[in-house]
């Protein structure tokens, strides 16, 4: 096995780890919001490094959702689940973690947190078909 599939494989592995902890907040009635924009993000993150990984694409350092989308548009690869949607989780990514910013006061609209479990459950699914790997 090649390296690229190798680190997209644990890419992937980390990725349903998010998914992971993003259903254990599904089961909390008010779960706080900057945790599953977190999980959420970095699941749609690590799923589009993956999918360029595996296609031995290089790209940029980043947390950049919309950055991530662009090289996928760029080489013609095929785009996730709601593409157009999904720059709204960069806000809660890693670099804002711990600023105020990354919660939802006056940084305009409220997260879905339900969108943004959802999305990141069919963004792992659509990853993992692309790379023609199995659930685990």
């Amino acid at each position: 096995m090649n390296r690229f599939r190798e680190y997209a494989e644990l890419l992937l592995e980390k990725a349903q780890e998010d998914v992971r902890v993003l259903e254990c907040l599904a089961r909390d009635p008010d779960p706080p919001v900057s945790g599953a924009g977190f999980h959420a993000q970095q699941t749609v993150e690590k799923c589009l490094k993956a999918v360029l990984t595996g296609n031995n694409v290089e790209f940029d350092r980043t947390h950049n959702l919309g950055k991530l989308i662009a090289v996928l548009r760029e080489k013609g690869l095929p785009l996730p689940p709601q593409a157009d949607r999904l720059e709204e989780l960069t806000r809660y990514a890693v670099v804002l973690r711990y600023d105020r910013i990354a919660s939802d006061e006056g940084s305009g609209e409220p997260l879905d947190v339900a969108w943004a479990f959802a999305v990141a459950r069919e963004v792992e699914a659509w990853a993992r078909a692309h790379l023609g790997m199995k659930d685990k």
